[in-house]
C-alpha cells in the first residue's frame, strides 16, 4: 500500500473541472519516495497508475540525452524528445524473476565438455574467452573478510557493506559458446533499507533486451525464504555493446522492509542474443542480514548465504 500527493500548476484548480495534475509524488515502504511528471506520468496514468503492470515508481523522472525516463516495479517508461513518443516496457508476471523459489539449479551439462552439450546453457567458470575489462567500482576500504564459491567472491567491509565480483560465466547453445558474462554488485544496509549500487553487467559479445531485476527475501542463512511483497524492481536497459560495462542507473536497486528478522536481496541480469527466442540469465543473492529489533539490519557474515545463493540458465 502506498501514499501519494498530486500537484497542480493551475492556481484555480477545482475538482472535476481542471483536475489534470502536473506531477505526483508516490511513496511505498518497499520502494521509497519518487516524483513522476510530464509525458512519463501521462503514460503511466493511461495504463492505470500503480494498478497497471508497471506498479509503483522506483526512480524519479530522469533527464536523458534523448528525453526522459523513469523506472517502475514492473518496467520502464521512456519519452523521446525527437519523436514526442512515449513507450513503456512491462514484464509479464514471473518474467526475469527466475530466482523465485525453488530457484534455478546449475545445469548438469556444466560438468561436461562444451562439445557434448545440448540445447541452451549457462555455466559459471566454464570455457570461452573471458572479458578483458574489470568492472569499475568505487574505492572501498580494505575488506575485513572474504568468501568465494563457484559463482564468484564476496568481500565484507563492515557490518553494513558487502560487494560481489562474479567469476566468468559462459553461455551458449549446444557445442557452441556464444559469449562470456560477468557482473559485480555492492550491497549497502542503512536501517531497514537494502541498496544494491552499483550493479554492473559485462558481456564479451553484443547482447539485446538486457534487464536488471531485483527482489528482497525474508531469508536467514541456509533458508530459501519468501519474497517480501511489493519489493521487486526492474530496470530495462536494452541493447549493450560487447565489452561495455553497463549499470543499473541511476541509483541501483533499493528495497525496504521492517517486518522480517532476516533479509537477503537478490539481483538478476537477463539478456538476449540475436537468433534465439528466449533469454539467458544469472542471479546472485546477498549474504543474509538480521536485526532482532527490525530497525538496523547487519550482515550476519560474508559466508552466511541463503540457500540457492546463485543460479543461471535459459528461459523461452
Amino acid at each position: 500500500m502506498g501514499r501519494y500527493n498530486h500537484f497542480f500548476k493551475n492556481a484555480s484548480y477545482a475538482p472535476g473541472v481542471n483536475a489534470t495534475a502536473n506531477g505526483s509524488i508516490y511513496f511505498t515502504p518497499s520502494s521509497g519516495t519518487y516524483e513522476v511528471h510530464g509525458p512519463v506520468r501521462d503514460k503511466w496514468a493511461s495504463l492505470g497508475y500503480e494498478a497497471s503492470c508497471l506498479g509503483y515508481p522506483t526512480s524519479d523522472v530522469l533527464i536523458t540525452s534523448t528525453g526522459q525516463e523513469s523506472n517502475f516495479n514492473g518496467g520502464t517508461v521512456i519519452y523521446n524528445n525527437a519523436s514526442a513518443q512515449t513507450v513503456s516496457n512491462c514484464n509479464a508476471p514471473g518474467t526475469n524473476q527466475d530466482y523465485m523459489p525453488p530457484g534455478a539449479t546449475i545445469n548438469p551439462q556444466c560438468n561436461q565438455p562444451v562439445s557434448e552439450r545440448v540445447g541452451n546453457w549457462w555455466c559459471p567458470t566454464a570455457g570461452g574467452s573471458a572479458p578483458t575489462q574489470a568492472h569499475a567500482t568505487p574505492a572501498l576500504t580494505t575488506p575485513t573478510g572474504g568468501f568465494c564459491n563457484s559463482s564468484g567472491c564476496y568481500h565484507q567491509y563492515d557490518d553494513f557493506k558487502v560487494d560481489f565480483e562474479s567469476s566468468n560465466g559462459s553461455w551458449g547453445y549446444g557445442p557452441t559458446t556464444l559469449g562470456v558474462e560477468s557482473h559485480s554488485i555492492t550491497w549497502q544496509l542503512t536501517g531497514a533499507e537494502s541498496r544494491a549500487q552499483p550493479v554492473s553487467y559485462f558481456n564479451s559479445v553484443p547482447t539485446t533486451d538486457v534487464i536488471f531485476s531485483g527482489d528482497l527475501f525474508n531469508a536467514a542463512p541456509g533458508v530459501e525464504g519468501d519474497p517480501v511483497g511489493g519489493a521487486n524492481g526492474v530496470n530495462v536497459v536494452g541493447n549493450v555493446d560487447a565489452f561495455t560495462p553497463t549499470r543499473w542507473n541511476p541509483n541501483g536497486f533499493k528495497s525496504y522492509d521492517n517486518t522480517a528478522y532476516d533479509h537477503s536481496q537478490v539481483i538478476q541480469i537477463s539478456w538476449k542474443y540475436p537468433g534465439y527466442d528466449g533469454y539467458w540469465y544469472t542471479y546472485t543473492k546477498s549474504p543474509s542480514s538480521h536485526d532482532s529489533a527490525k530497525t538496523t539490519y547487519r550482515f550476519d557474515g560474508v559466508d552466511q548465504l541463503p540457500s540457492m545463493p546463485f543460479g543461471g540458465g535459459y528461459r523461452n
